[in-house]
């Protein structure tokens, strides 16, 4: 059986990978209590490596430690690899898109890390999957759904940058195309997300509609900015390539934790 090396084991979105990819293969997982045990040996030329394990935020302040661990993972012979980065990475301001362009004043710290670990793995055996927002049955605390869910009874609804685009992602529809790549061991840079053009008054504009937002809540959007969201990612050869689909929709999944709380 295919054996896997899970880097990020109890993050938010490794939690979820470790369990739903165990029905069919080995998962060896690792934190930040047992990483150095990853390091006793040098050959995992039988394993696929899976590196989540980094910092998570855009209000991340870059630290060259949490470079570290992908410098000493490149070290390692691994049979394949997989990187989940980000595709806030993406700016249309960039107009280049040169990846080794760090000094851009629309990237942050957590873009630059995101950045420099993606040039350290090997592109002939790596997967390099840029995320949009990714959610689950619960959406991660700090998170702009999470926000929304947690005010949605409130007189006022204080949210950030309600005009930016938000690339979604559903967990369900990114574990069934990791298990995908983990057969296929294509190498690249991909795109992965659910749907196009959709920002935050959008949503705020259907929980109105489907009446589980009142129209008498006050919408208070608390800071406009040049954030990273206003890009406009290609999504296609991911599609063709891994012969994926996202399944699930923001709106349908709205209309699930509505329906169900």
């Amino acid at each position: 059986m295919h054996q896997v090396i899970l880097i990020g084991e109890n993050g938010y979105i490794g939690k979820e990978i470790k369990i739903a990819l165990s029905k069919n293969f080995i998962v060896n997982g690792y934190n930040k209590n047992n990483i150095e045990n990853l390091f006793i040996n040098n050959d995992y030329s039988k394993h696929s490596l899976i590196h989540l394990g980094q910092p998570s935020n855009n209000n991340y302040v870059f630290n060259h430690k949490d470079l570290e661990l992908v410098e000493r993972l490149n070290k390692l012979n691994f049979g394949f690899s997989l990187y989940l980065s980000s595709i806030n990475v993406l700016n249309k301001e960039k107009k280049n898109n040169d990846d080794n362009n760090l000094n851009n004043s629309f990237i942050n710290d957590y873009c630059k890390l995101k950045l420099l670990s993606e040039n350290k793995f090997n592109p002939n055996k790596t997967t390099i999957l840029r995320l949009g927002h990714v959610y689950g049955k619960i959406p991660k605390k700090g998170t702009i759904l999470a926000d929304i869910f947690k005010q949605i009874n409130n007189a006022e609804l204080k949210i950030h940058n309600i005009e930016s685009k938000i690339y979604f992602l559903w967990m369900g529809d990114l574990i069934n195309l990791i298990t995908k790549i983990l057969l296929k061991q294509i190498s690249g840079k991909f795109n992965v997300y659910n749907e196009t053009n959709i920002n935050v008054g959008q949503i705020l504009t259907y929980l109105k509609n489907k009446k589980y937002l009142s129209n008498q809540t006050k919408i208070i959007n608390l800071k406009k900015n040049n954030v990273l969201y206003n890009v406009n990612p290609l999504i296609k050869s991911t599609k063709l390539i891994f012969n994926w689909k996202p399944k699930v929709s923001i709106f349908e999944y709205i209309d699930n934790v509505m329906t169900n709380e």
